[in-house]
């Protein structure tokens, strides 16, 4: 886990953490706070289960969690927030699963997504409370994907649903051979691309069943940075990090062009949803607005330009568009 002075964040999140009906479990805290403002709130717990550390410095989001996986000392992991908390059965959950479904480097669960305001709920086309992101599928449905498979049927969105990576569990082998949080010079889709890469090593189990939350809540990364070249270096620097990562013994080249249609959906809806925030806030932000021009003219985003453009400025038709193709083609 990683945390930088959001003290009430990460006492409830110890809290519910103690919970845990399985209590094998260690829990390891990178502070971005140089002057460790968090010692207070993790010294008043008392767990000997918690391990404590100051960074020297703010490492950023990405830099801190490494840091933590790099003090882990159990067989398996799980990448945490201080904001998304999970569900009390999580840990026995994933643990069941894993006894019953030997043999994979990931185990995880679904989620839900919790929207806090009517603002970050229209941001991020929810409703406000708890919204379900499971797939399709009965509730408890086990799928397994090999290695090879896992990638192409997370980014082609076969999956069908939403998965949070504090709802999982890796393999701690696993979680170092791929880096941990890919460290590309920007914080967006780092859990998208530590799932992926985590799933290609020795395959994932998906249990269909929700074990933990998504805290949509307005102060969320995504939601308060200003430094938006980071979002503009992403697109490219993610996607070659995702194949730079994965396992040497396969061919992944057709992996290519699924991995550049999520970015290119993830890039609309990441623009549409900060473009929403700002209207709400009453906000105008040229860096952005620049930033997104200039995003739009990448050769293989330039076309995904009109979908934006609907969507900021004919959402109705946008929505009734994407309401069709999914009448058509079931995604």
């Amino acid at each position: 886990m990683t945390t930088f002075k959001r003290p009430d964040f990460l006492h409830q999140q110890l809290t519910d953490l103690a919970k845990q009906t399985f209590p094998y479990f260690k829990v390891v805290i990178s502070d971005n706070d140089p002057e460790g403002s968090a010692r207070a709130v993790v010294e008043a717990f008392n767990d000997p289960r918690v391990s404590y550390y100051v960074n020297e410095a703010n490492l950023g989001m990405v830099k801190s969690f490494n840091r933590s996986l790099a003090k882990a000392e159990t067989p398996w992991v799980v990448m945490i927030t201080d904001d998304d908390p999970v569900y009390p059965n999580m840990l026995q959950t994933l643990y069941d699963l894993h006894k019953k479904y030997p043999g994979y480097g990931m185990y995880m669960g679904g989620c839900d997504l919790m929207a806090h305001t009517p603002e970050v709920a229209r941001s991020s086309r929810v409703k406000v409370g708890t919204n379900s992101c499971l797939a399709n599928l009965a509730i408890g449905t086990v799928r397994e994907y090999k290695g090879r498979e896992f990638p192409y049927a997370y980014f082609k969105n076969d999956i069908g649903c939403h998965l949070l990576w504090s709802c999982g569990v890796v393999k701690r082998e696993v979680a170092l051979a791929i880096e941990g949080m890919p460290d590309f010079g920007a914080p967006y889709n780092t859990d998208f691309g530590y799932i992926v890469l985590a799933g290609a090593q020795q395959g994932a189990v998906l249990l269909n069943t929700s074990l933990g939350c998504q805290v949509v809540h307005g102060a969320n990364y995504g939601f308060t940075e200003s430094d938006y070249e980071k979002f503009y270096i992403t697109p490219d620097a993610w996607m070659k990090w995702v194949m730079d990562h994965l396992p040497k013994s396969q061919d992944w080249s057709t992996l290519y062009r699924p991995l550049e249609l999520f970015t290119a959906r993830w890039v609309v809806e990441y623009a549409v949803s900060i473009k929403k925030i700002a209207k709400d806030r009453q906000l105008h932000k040229p860096e952005f607005d620049a930033v997104v021009k200039r995003i739009f003219k990448i050769p293989y985003l330039r076309k995904w330009k009109i979908k934006y453009w609907l969507a900021i400025h004919m959402p109705g038709l946008f929505e009734s568009l994407i309401g069709i193709k999914k009448r058509i083609f079931g995604s």
